[in-house]
C-alpha cells in the first residue's frame, strides 16, 4: 500500500477505516482513504445536501456490509463522520485546513504526491450529485480534477513533464474550494445544512456517535483554531492532536 499523507496522531483509525474498505468493498467501492476524502468532499460540496441513502451505499459498491457486529459498523460510521465534518469545517471555515489526501509515488526521491486516487473519488461524488453545468471558470476547475481522475484522460496526463504534473497536483486543492466555494453562494450559508448532517447521520447509525461530531463542526468552534496551531487547551500539544478529536 501507499503510503498517505495522513496526521500521525490518526493513522492508526485512518488504516483501521481503510482495511475495512478493502475487507468489505466490491468491485465497483471506494477502495482507499484517498478515494474516500474525494468522494466526501465533492458529497459535501454537492449543490443539494446529499441524503444518507445516496451516498453511504457507494462507499461499498451498493450494498451495506455484512459487519461483524454493530460496533464495528459504528467505529466504521464514527469515522466517515468525523472526516465528512472536518471537511465541511475546513471548507466553510478555514480553507488553509483543507489538505486533500494524496497517495505517495513509490520510489521516488524527494516524493511525489498522486492526485489519482482523490481526484476519481471526487468525480463518484460529482456523478451521485448530478451537478448542473458550470460557468467557464468552475469548468476549469473541474476539468483539472477530470484530468487527474479519469483514466480518459490519461494519455494528456502522461504528456506533463515532472514539474507540470507537480504543479497540476498542487492545483487540485484550489480547484476543490472554488467549486465548493460556487455552489456555497448559491445555496447560501450551509452551517444549518451541516448540523442537519450530523443529526441524521447520528439518527440513521448510533445516537451514541453525535458526541463525535461536536469537536469539529463550525457551530461548535468558537474560535478558529489551526490543525497545527498549539491546543487551546495548555496542554503544549499541537490541536490536532489533542482537543480537535
Amino acid at each position: 500500500m501507499n503510503p498517505l499523507m495522513i496526521d500521525a496522531a490518526d493513522e492508526a483509525e485512518n488504516l483501521w477505516l481503510e482495511a475495512r474498505l478493502r475487507e468489505y468493498g466490491n468491485t465497483n467501492a471506494i477502495r482507499n482513504l484517498a478515494e474516500l476524502d474525494g468522494f466526501l468532499t465533492a458529497v459535501i460540496s454537492s449543490p443539494q445536501l446529499l441524503p444518507i441513502d445516496r451516498w453511504w451505499p457507494t462507499i461499498w459498491g451498493g450494498l451495506e456490509p455484512a459487519w461483524r457486529d454493530r460496533a464495528e459498523r459504528d467505529r466504521v460510521m464514527q469515522q466517515v463522520m468525523i472526516q465528512l465534518a472536518f471537511l465541511s469545517y475546513a471548507l466553510t471555515e478555514q480553507h488553509d485546513e483543507f489538505e486533500p489526501i494524496f497517495t505517495l509515488a513509490p520510489n521516488m526521491d524527494p516524493p511525489v504526491e498522486i492526485a489519482k486516487w482523490w481526484c476519481a473519488g471526487y468525480l463518484r461524488g460529482v456523478a451521485l450529485g448530478n451537478w448542473p453545468a458550470l460557468p467557464l471558470e468552475q469548468q476549469e476547475a473541474l476539468a483539472l480534477i477530470r484530468l487527474h481522475g479519469s483514466d480518459e484522460q490519461l494519455a494528456q496526463l502522461t504528456r506533463l513533464s515532472l514539474t507540470q504534473y507537480q504543479q497540476s497536483v498542487a492545483e487540485v486543492a484550489p480547484a476543490a474550494l472554488k467549486l465548493y466555494a460556487h455552489f456555497q453562494a448559491l445555496r447560501g450559508t450551509n452551517t444549518m445544512q451541516i448540523e442537519a448532517l450530523a443529526a441524521a447521520l447520528s439518527s440513521a447509525f448510533s445516537p451514541a456517535l453525535s458526541p463525535a461530531l461536536s469537536p469539529i463542526l463550525p457551530v461548535n468552534a468558537p474560535t478558529k483554531v489551526g490543525r497545527n496551531a498549539p491546543c487551546p487547551c495548555g496542554s503544549g500539544k499541537k490541536y490536532k492532536q489533542c482537543c480537535l478529536h
